[in-house]
């Protein structure tokens, strides 16, 4: 073989040339060509098919959304559940119950008490003699009320009777009052109800009379306030202590006035 020069010329086969020119088209077609397309997802899967964190999720969000069951951040109440909302409260009074009571005919209350002591000071001159007044000792008696109403609040009639010594003629004596009594009660605050303070007021009539022909027969008006401590044994019966009192005459004419004190037992229907 000869070597070339510098100047000389070297000749490629023909052969040659035929396989470079085969070889570089199949490298731009190779280059040239679209990458090849992934193969598709089968036509009958759907996302919700897809194997999601499904098993995951519900253990952890059934702990925050439970507690949140039913409820709905709509602010109108006529979207609400309206068995959902409970019935108004019962602000009626019972014995078991605070003081709210409302005035109604549906109850009745008897009451029989004993004054164990009665302090009248009597207006009452002696006949004939100037200067000369009746003088009661402390006496004793009964009490006894009938009222219509309600539990806490009534309307009733009350008789009181008590009898007395006079100092002056060494007799007896005796008074009776008839009124027609205004009731208030209500319970004692941190006591369930099983203690009541009970108020009343009474206008009405009064006599006061002695045995002797001494002292004239006095039949006059009467006004009368009264107070009880009652203890409850039941629904319907309790004990009272208590006391009050009243003032006899006219107006600008005082007849007698005094005090009492009282010991009981009332039924309650």
């Amino acid at each position: 073989m000869r070597r070339a020069s510098d100047g000389d010329r070297v000749e490629v086969p023909a052969a040659g040339r035929r396989v470079g020119a085969v070889a570089l088209a199949a490298l731009l077609a190779g280059c040239s060509a679209a990458p090849p397309r992934p193969p598709s997802a089968p036509e009958c899967a759907s996302p919700a098919a897809e194997p999601a964190a499904e098993p995951f999720a519900e253990p952890f969000a059934e702990p925050f959304t439970a507690p949140f069951a039913g409820f709905s951040l709509d602010p109108d109440p006529v979207e609400q559940d309206r068995d959902s909302i409970p019935p108004p409260m019962d602000t009626r009074m019972s014995y078991e119950r605070g003081p709210s009571e409302r005035f109604n005919w549906g109850h009745i209350t008897l009451d029989a008490e004993w004054i164990p002591a009665m302090w009248v000071t009597a207006d009452v001159d002696s006949d004939g003699v100037s200067g000369t007044r009746g003088d009661l000792d402390t006496g004793s008696g009964i009490a006894l009320r009938a009222g219509f109403g309600s539990n806490q609040q009534n309307i009733g009639v009350l008789y009181m009777g008590t009898w007395h010594d006079e100092a002056v003629s060494g007799r007896g004596a005796s008074t009776q009052q008839l009124l027609l009594d205004f009731l208030y009660r209500a319970p004692v605050a941190e006591m369930n109800g099983l203690v009541w303070i009970e108020v009343d007021a009474g206008v009405g009539g009064a006599e006061l009379a002695f045995d002797s022909d001494q002292f004239d027969r006095q039949v006059t008006g009467s006004a009368l306030l009264h107070g009880d401590l009652e203890f409850m044994l039941g629904r319907n019966f309790c004990l009272a202590v208590g006391g009050g009192g009243f003032i006899w005459g006219n107006f600008g004419d005082t007849i007698a006035y005094g005090t009492y004190i009282t010991l009981g037992a009332k039924l309650l229907f």
